[in-house]
């Protein structure tokens, strides 16, 4: 009998990811052994992780579903049926999972992977504590609402422990019910009860993700793409010489579109770019003016993970999770790049730094995080692509909802795509406007979550404190090439 990675081999199985599925819910309620038991891979990667125990940053995995004679079925499920089954694409689906932290601490970090996902997997363990005790459970159950996702399934993991008490079980799964009602959550496919540990329940687990992710989500844009980052990487082994040296590798998700190198090289466009805060005087008071220095770099490489962990080349990218091969330094970190002559900010593009300091003046020029950009086409001149590639230092959220403490000329923490951003509102009426700490990339319709980290944290309440769309109005950073 072959094995899974022989038959792999075989049968040249380089297909991509249909559709990203996240993993929400609490710590320790199994979310990281439930994608271990199912995919074989553990998500945990980093030294702390491993230490710990626990999940620090996204993890992610591949699956493969096979469908064989009418068995739905994956290597781990049915490991002799998969192994010697002649592999024929039309009968295989692939899946990627994004595990996200489940500690209160880091629900920031889960809500920048929101919008990889096209649906969600909610684990809930099975214990003696009240679900509204499960702080981080009710955060990720308010997001899934207020994201607008709608395929849902929920497992109630580590039944095993009701030693085989029904009544207890099925209590359980009605307190499940209840609180998904009262978040106005309707699931895609009834409650499972599982045992991830001792993998009893992963083939119904199995079953109900190829019937609820049975589609190609893709949102066809012409040949205009958007790839969103939320991780970054050095492939380079210690020695290696300047010379070979590869470019940095971002990795994310392309969230439309395909991505296709037509050579040897694609030409892109990673934004936001390197920001500039330009500060002077008016009438005694301190303003300031954004400038962005588009920043353009060559995708040589596109990849993916299969269920082995091997990466898979391809020159075309059309769904999922996959990494980008840039001509970016590798140890690019945030740091600063200096442009000594204020003249090439004027004379190359035909703008004016505004008036109040000295316009000879070193200009400081930040890159920022490169795991929250969004890499698109380096042609932006089509219709349609400027407005969704706007990158604005202050936006509008219309179709608002707020709590109660909702406050003017208070600093929040803004959640836009995969980016997060310290801002400060300053008006709240027909619609809400909040001047960000630093430029984003947003878009009119864009989901908007406003967190408040500081005060919520501390009692347990929810973090987010106000939520809606983006709207047209927003003040642009003035950007040149």
């Amino acid at each position: 009998m072959m094995t899974f990675q022989e038959n792999y081999e075989k049968n040249n199985m380089d297909i991509q990811a249909e559709q990203c599925i996240g993993l929400l819910g609490m710590t320790a309620d199994g979310k990281t052994t439930f994608i271990k038991e199912l995919t074989g891979i553990d998500t945990r990667r980093s030294q702390e992780e491993l230490k710990s125990g626990r999940t620090v940053k996204i993890g992610y995995s591949i699956m493969d579903i096979f469908n064989i004679d009418g068995i739905i079925c994956n290597h781990k499920t049915e490991p002799e049926l998969v192994n010697n089954f002649d592999v024929n694409t039309n009968s295989v689906k692939r899946v990627a999972f994004v595990d996200c932290p489940g500690h209160y601490d880091m629900i920031r970090t889960m809500l920048c992977s929101v919008n990889m996902m096209q649906g969600v997997i909610i684990i809930i363990g099975y214990d003696e504590k009240e679900l509204k005790e499960k702080t981080s459970l009710l955060e990720h159950l308010a997001t899934v609402k207020r994201m607008g996702l709608n395929k849902i399934i929920v497992c109630l993991n580590k039944v095993d422990l009701a030693k085989g008490n029904e009544g207890i079980i099925r209590a359980k799964m009605n307190e499940i019910h209840e609180l998904l009602s009262e978040y106005e959550i309707e699931l895609s496919f009834p409650i499972i009860p599982i045992s991830a540990l001792s993998g009893w329940g992963l083939d119904i687990a199995l079953y109900s993700i190829d019937k609820v992710f049975n589609d190609k989500v893709k949102e066809e844009k012409g040949d205009e793409w958007l790839f969103l980052t939320s991780r970054k990487f050095d492939a380079n082994k210690k020695g290696s010489s300047f010379q070979n040296l590869k470019g940095m590798i971002l990795g994310g998700s392309l969230n439309y579109g395909y991505i296709e190198i037509p050579s040897d090289e694609l030409d892109v466009e990673i934004r936001p770019g390197l920001i500039y805060e330009h500060q002077y005087k008016v009438d005694k008071r301190t303003a300031k003016q954004w400038y962005m220095k588009r920043l353009f770099t060559k995708v040589k490489g596109i990849g993916f993970d299969d269920p082995n962990g091997n990466c898979i080349k391809v020159d075309k990218l059309e769904s999922g999770l996959a990494s980008l091969e840039t001509d970016l330094f590798p140890m690019l970190t945030d740091g600063r790049f200096m442009i000594p002559e204020a003249s090439r900010i004027n004379k190359g593009a035909n703008i004016t730094i505004v008036s109040g300091s000295d316009e000879d003046a070193t200009k400081i020029f930040k890159i920022g995080d490169m795991t929250q950009k969004i890499i698109c086409m380096k042609d932006r001149s089509k219709e349609g692509s400027n407005l969704y590639l706007d990158v604005c230092n202050m936006i509008s959220i219309n179709d608002f909802s707020t709590e109660s403490n909702f406050q003017y000329d208070k600093n929040y923490e803004i959640v836009v795509l995969n980016q997060i951003v310290i801002g400060k509102v300053q008006k709240i009426k027909e619609k809400i406007i909040i001047n960000l700490k630093n430029p984003i990339c947003v878009s009119t319709g864009d989901r908007v979550i406003v967190l408040d980290l500081v005060n919520k944290s501390a009692d347990g309440e929810s973090m987010i404190v106000a939520y809606g769309k983006c709207g047209e109005s927003g003040k642009k950073v003035i950007e040149f090439e």
